[in-house]
């Protein structure tokens, strides 16, 4: 992937929320390739872990992990060793639900005419 700019995110930590998706899993790549270690969240963890295996398989340092961002509780990290391994999260990117065709949030206010108003 071309990046327009570099930046170094070595020993760093990442976590991108509604990674599984198609824009915020182009954004975990990214970040990898900056450097940083990436923690992919996600509803749904078979595609939370198949942004993450992509990524490690391209040499990169990832995960998957389920998340319901709009419950706090709901992340825990996994049992047994700790990951990532080498520091606690530096940034965030996130976008849950970004490309969602249900909204997320109750509607309010005015709507121009020309959207739809559709769920």
């Amino acid at each position: 992937m071309a990046l327009p700019f570099r930046i170094d995110l070595s020993g760093k930590v990442a976590v991108v929320t509604g990674g599984g998706g198609v824009l915020c899993s182009r954004m975990a790549r990214a970040l990898a390739e900056c450097g940083a270690q990436v923690a992919v969240l996600d509803l749904n963890l078979d595609a939370a872990e198949a942004v993450a295996a992509a990524l490690r398989e391209d040499g990169f340092t990832a995960q998957g992990f389920a998340a319901n961002v709009l419950e706090r509780p709901s992340w825990k990290p996994p049992p047994g060793p700790s990951w990532p391994p080498s520091a606690p999260a530096t940034c965030c990117s996130t976008a849950p639900g970004a490309t969602s065709p249900r909204p997320r949030r109750a509607r309010t206010g005015w709507m121009p005419p020309t959207c739809s108003n559709r769920p």
